[in-house]
C-alpha cells in the first residue's frame, strides 16, 4: 500500500491545471490508495489547492499532485506491488481457488530501442521508451476461479495474443470473478509486425483519404493505420491499440471491440492513464476493481459489461 496515503480514504478536490480529474483519480488509485466519493468519509484530501480554507479547517492531511508518481518511471515496481498485495490477500482465503500471474521479459537496451526506432523510421514518444526500459512483454492475470477449476499460467510472459484466444484455458468457463488481465506482447511484436498482419488493421475497408472519427480524434485512414499497433490483447472480445499520433508525438490508446472490428466507440485515452488504470484495477477492492477507463462516444450504445465503479468517477470495462 502507498507509503504516502496509507489506508486513508482520500477525496479528490478541485480543478487541476492541464490534467483531467478522472486522470488524477486513476493516478491516485494506481498507488494503492483508497479513493472515496464522499467528503465526509475522507480522512485525507488530494487537492489542487492545498490552501483551500474549507479543507484546512478539517485538519485532515492535504496532498497534492507532487505526492503522486510524476511519470511512468518505476511503473513496473508499482504493478508488482499491486499483484503481490492481491496474492497475499488471496492466500488468506482458504475456501476459493485463485490464479495470480505476472510475467515480463527483460527491458530493452538503448541500442535496441534505437534500432527499433530506425526500423520504424521515426522516434517513439518518451512514455513508450520509458516502458521499454522497464520490461519487454508483459502479462498479468488475477482471477477467482469457479469451484473445482485450476488454471496454471506460470510466471513468464504469456505467448502473443494468448488472452485474445477464446480457446485459451483462462476463458474456458473457469472464471468466477476477474480482477485483471494484461496481455502486452514484446515491443518487437508490437512495432515490427507487418501492418497487414495486425489485428487492428482495417485499411482495406477505407480509402486512404477517408477521415475516421474516434471520439475527438479525426484522422485520415492513410495516416491512422500505419501508426496503429496492437498493444494490449487482454480479452478475446476486446483489446487496446496504440496510436502514435504524428501531430503531437503522443502515444494514445484506442479501444478495439467486437474482436477488433470496432475502433470508434470510445474516446482515445493517454498511454499513461491507460497503464496506471491497470495498476489501479489490480490494487482496487471490490468497490473499484474495474479494469480499464472507457470514455464512451455514446453512453447509450454501451452494453452491460460497461459500468461506473464507486471510487473512480469514470467508466471501467468489466469482463466476465
Amino acid at each position: 500500500m502507498s507509503s504516502v496515503f496509507g489506508e486513508k480514504p482520500v477525496y479528490v478536490s478541485g480543478k487541476f491545471e492541464g490534467i483531467q480529474k478522472e486522470e488524477v483519480w486513476t493516478y491516485l488509485l494506481a498507488t494503492g490508495a483508497y479513493g472515496t466519493m464522499g467528503k465526509s468519509a475522507a480522512q485525507a484530501y488530494l487537492s489542487a489547492d492545498p490552501s483551500d480554507a474549507k479543507l484546512v479547517a478539517t485538519k485532515k492531511p492535504i496532498y497534492t499532485l507532487a505526492d503522486l508518481p510524476l511519470s511512468l518511471d518505476g511503473y513496473l515496481e508499482r504493478l508488482q506491488q499491486a499483484v503481490a498485495f492481491r496474492k497475499q490477500e488471496r492466500a488468506r482465503d482458504k475456501h476459493r481457488s485463485f490464479v495470480t500471474h505476472l510475467g515480463f521479459g527483460p527491458p530493452l537496451s538503448e541500442p535496441q530501442i534505437a534500432q527499433l526506432e530506425a526500423s520504424l523510421g521515426y522516434a517513439l514518444p518518451d512514455e513508450v521508451k520509458c516502458l521499454m526500459r522497464q520490461w519487454n512483454g508483459l502479462s498479468c492475470v488475477v482471477a477467482q476461479l469457479k469451484p473445482g477449476q485450476q488454471v496454471e499460467l506460470g510466471q513468464t510472459p504469456l505467448p502473443y495474443a494468448a488472452l485474445a484466444d477464446s480457446a485459451h484455458p483462462i476463458w474456458q468457463d473457469a472464471i468466477e470473478w476477474l480482477v485483471a488481465t494484461i496481455g502486452i506482447p514484446t515491443w518487437e511484436e508490437i512495432f515490427l509486425r507487418p501492418q497487414a498482419r495486425r489485428m487492428c488493421n482495417h485499411s482495406d475497408s477505407y480509402d486512404p483519404k477517408e477521415v475516421i472519427k474516434i471520439g475527438a480524434l479525426k484522422v485520415k485512414a492513410g495516416v491512422l493505420f500505419p501508426r496503429l499497433f496492437v498493444f494490449d490483447l487482454f480479452h478475446h472480445y476486446g483489446g487496446a491499440a496504440l496510436y502514435l499520433d504524428p501531430t503531437d508525438n503522443q502515444a494514445k490508446i484506442i479501444y478495439c471491440f467486437d474482436y477488433f472490428a470496432d475502433l470508434t466507440s470510445a474516446q482515445p485515452v493517454s498511454l499513461r492513464m491507460y497503464m496506471e488504470s491497470l495498476a489501479a484495477g489490480i490494487w482496487g477492492r471490490i468497490a473499484h476493481a474495474g479494469l480499464r477507463p472507457i470514455r464512451p462516444v455514446s453512453k447509450t450504445a454501451w452494453p452491460t459489461y460497461i459500468r461506473n465503479i464507486h471510487g473512480a468517477p469514470y467508466v471501467f470495462v468489466e469482463l466476465k
